[in-house]
């Protein structure tokens, strides 16, 4: 009896087993499935306003030029004289003035009061509501759709002389709209359908993706579609009266990753629901009754060389950010030897004999360290060490070593490159090139100190040029075949920006993880640069760099952070939100290419921004910065000139009287634990 019910327990207990499994395998790959749909969605989204704003582009220029036909003289005066309508086709027709508009414009209107002439090749379409929207704001441009046909057309107001003028007049041009105006993004993997009424007129791309745009023209235009599998995408955008531009991208590559991820994440999952159904099963069916002890003794403690590390990671420690979009999988639990205390014979580490602490953060440690080889050769490194509570976490030297092997692809002149990167008795470091200098934070301080002035405005935009040289090479850099996307710094501020004693300019800790945002009284300094998506824990991508990077420039402006509360909690707020009125109020003070440029590049809304570095650095004046290099080296010379000869004197004494150091081998590869942890991930 009791062998029965213990056999139907066990049964019972495997498919409530299997099904829960199942059910948390199904949630979990409906939400990786979502977050791609939107992901997917945004992608459209993104290419559909691009291609707008670039129509829109054609149709102001447009709108240009039809204001500068209405300002020339031969015009106001065949206007203000009021001359037949012979005379005007006659001057319009063949004056060689009027040339360049006739070739380009095969539409030209007169409305003249009382009559309307047609001066073009063509025979103008029914153009009322253009004139009428003119009459309310001159000049006025729009695609007018007309007989099945589209016309990029402007019109506006010729200015002649009151006493001449019977009544106001208003010269329109058009030209017809084509498939070559539908312009899309460089690299652009889709379709592009101009369409009225779900009817197509126009279309770009490849013949089977324009089939399946024009299949689904009938679709709610107010709402994105996006494929089951989140393969593709299209979106619909409003260009003019009853004309809509429809956009189908190709995410395929996105839903491939989903699929990869899923099958990463649920294969495991399933395999494990299988080995613990069939370990119920064993349990239930097999004979005696033995008390079943899991674990061993229950009077057993763990070992005290091991813990258990639970995933979500809390405290100071780093967390598994997203980047450029891709949010990391979740880890599972796993258990990792301590890290052992002093395991390093004091001043050595590895190769490098340490020199002397140069700081301690809330994730690093770092010294100053040299490398001796034969012949007398000696060279100076900064080694990062993670801190060891931080180390302890199996996630956060997963991310660590990740990020650092990110990092140590970014080979650029303003990047502060990695030259190695190991583990030397479980404690895992970089190394990175030491550069005699001080960091754009300390710069501030010391000329605000010394001076009492900001650095000059020409100044801080070469500091921003120079730092968009190395975002603009990390975003779009390709370290590998498989690599989404490239490299957000994810903690740019006036401290992760070094200026050599010679006036060089370098970015510190690409690739490298940051410490989540804490309110913490002088945890909230790190966050103050933040992009209000950052701050919300949402996926960062390059737009997060550039808006930091505005940050720094307002900073470096002013001298002072753009936001103020009366408590790091409310701080915080602030910096979720993005800049408000009260911020615009401040950013407006500023005045000339400084407000224009941070009022853009501080949208709150990513979409809003500059999109790319390159973007960020067309729309910095172009002002003489030749010789801003030079004023810059001056600068760093007059204010640390001292402390840099100190700092040479004390280097050259702590290198004096080291031994020879042996060169060892290069740093050894990743524990078996940490790569089941980046497998599992």
């Amino acid at each position: 009896m009791l062998d029965g019910w213990r056999k139907l327990s066990g049964a019972s207990a495997a498919v409530v087993l299997l099904l829960g499994i199942g059910l948390f395998g199904v949630s979990i790959r409906a939400n990786l499935y979502r977050a791609a749909s939107k992901e997917s969605e945004w992608q459209a989204a993104q290419i559909a306003q691009r291609a707008r704003d670039e129509i829109g582009l054609k149709i102001r220029r447009t709108e240009a030029q039809v204001s500068g036909a209405v300002s020339l003289n031969p015009v106001r005066a065949l206007v203000a004289h009021s001359v037949d309508r012979a005379t005007l086709l006659d001057a319009f027709g063949t004056e060689e003035w009027w040339r360049g508009f006739r070739e380009e414009f095969p539409v030209q209107l007169l409305a003249i009061p009382g009559d309307k002439v047609d001066v073009g090749r063509e025979r103008a379409p029914d153009l009322e509501p253009l004139l009428a929207a003119a009459r309310g704001k001159n000049p006025s441009s729009q695609l007018v759709l007309a007989n099945d046909k589209v016309y990029i057309a402007a019109a506006a107001l010729i200015d002649a002389p009151d006493r001449l003028q019977r009544g106001a007049s208003y010269l329109v041009l058009a030209k017809p709209f084509v498939a070559a105006d539908l312009v899309v993004p460089p690299n652009f993997s889709g379709a592009a359908v101009l369409a009225s009424e779900k009817i197509a007129l126009l279309g770009s791309g490849a013949p089977e993706q324009l089939q399946h745009l024009q299949e689904i023209l009938g679709s709610d235009p107010s709402a994105a579609i996006v494929a089951p599998d989140a393969s593709w995408a299209a979106i619909a955008v409003e260009l003019g009266p009853r004309l809509l531009l429809w956009v189908r991208t190709d995410t395929s590559v996105t839903a491939q990753e989903v699929a990869k991820t899923a099958r990463s994440i649920l294969g495991p999952l399933y395999g494990l629901g299988l080995a613990l159904a069939a370990g119920v099963l064993y349990l239930g069916f097999r004979r005696g009754r033995q008390r079943v002890e899991p674990f061993g003794p229950a009077n057993e403690k763990e070992p005290s060389s091991k813990i258990i590390v639970s995933p979500d990671l809390e405290g100071e420690a780093f967390e598994s950010r997203p980047v450029n979009g891709q949010a990391a999988a979740p880890s599972q639990p796993v258990v990792l030897n301590a890290v052992p205390t002093g395991a390093a014979a004091p001043g050595q580490f590895g190769r490098y004999r340490l020199l002397h602490a140069l700081g301690e953060g809330t994730t690093f440690r770092s010294d100053l360290a040299v490398l001796r080889g034969e012949g007398g050769f000696r060279r100076l490194f900064v080694i990062k060490r993670l801190r060891p509570e931080i180390a302890r976490q199996p996630a956060a030297v997963v991310e660590f070593v990740d990020r650092a092997q990110l990092g140590s692809c970014l080979v650029q002149s303003n990047i502060v490159p990695i030259y190695d990167f190991g583990r030397v008795n479980e404690e895992y470091f970089i190394a990175q090139e030491h550069i005699l200098g001080r960091d754009l934070h300390t710069l501030l301080l010391r000329l605000k100190k010394s001076e009492g002035r900001q650095l000059p405005p020409v100044i801080v935009f070469y500091l921003t040029q120079e730092i968009l040289k190395a975002l603009e090479y990390a975003h779009t850099h390709r370290g590998a075949p498989d690599q989404a996307g490239g490299v957000v710094h994810g903690g740019l501020s006036p401290r992760k920006v070094l200026i050599s004693s010679s006036g060089e300019l370098k970015v510190l800790d690409f690739g490298m993880p940051h410490a989540r945002a804490r309110t913490a009284a002088g945890r909230i300094e790190r966050a103050l640069f933040w992009s209000p998506e950052q701050a919300r824990g949402e996926p960062i991508d390059a737009r997060s760099d550039l808006f930091s990077l505005a940050m720094t420039m307002f900073f470096s402006l002013t001298g002072r952070t753009l936001y103020a509360a009366n408590g790091d909690e409310e701080l915080f707020e602030k910096v979720k939100n993005g800049p408000q009125a009260a911020e615009r109020e401040l950013i407006a003070l500023l005045g000339g290419a400084a407000t224009y440029v941070l009022q853009r590049a501080l949208d709150p809304a990513p979409e809003k921004r500059f999109q790319t570095a390159e973007e960020f650095a067309h729309a910095i004046p172009p002002w003489e910065m030749s010789r801003s290099n030079e004023r810059l080296h001056s600068l760093m010379r007059k204010l640390f000139d001292d402390d840099f000869q100190a700092e040479l004197a004390s280097q050259a004494d702590w290198q004096n009287g080291l031994e020879e150091l042996s060169i060892i081998e290069s740093p050894p590869e990743p524990t078996a634990e940490v790569r089941q942890i980046r497998h599992s991930r």
